[in-house]
Order: C-alpha cells, then structure tokens, then sequence
C-alpha cells in the first residue's frame, strides 16, 4: 500500500511505476483510467507480469 511505503525514494519508485503503466494502458491498449488511488492499485514483485507490458 502507498501509504506504508518506509522511504521517501521508495514511494517515488512506486509512483512513477504507476504513472508508466497508466501510460501503457492508455497508448497500448486505450484504456484512460481517472481514478489513480491507493484502492484500485496493485503492486506484484513477480517479474513474469512484465512480459505482458509489451505493446
């Protein structure tokens, strides 16, 4: 959860994170979501869901 987040560097992280793949989801796929918030975010340490960021 964002707001758990220990380090001031480590939130930067996950925002930023948040923001490419808000990114992605809007050019790649045209998906314009307006509700970024810490209830509709999920974060996964799992390396196997890069593989479908791809355009």
């Amino acid at each position: 959860m964002l707001s758990v987040s220990g380090h001031p560097r480590e939130f930067a992280q996950v925002f930023y994170d948040v923001l490419q793949i808000h990114q992605w989801s809007y050019e790649c796929v045209g998906i314009l979501h307006r509700d970024l918030s810490s209830g509709n975010i999920i974060m996964s340490s799992d390396a196997r869901m890069a593989r479908y960021m791809e355009c």
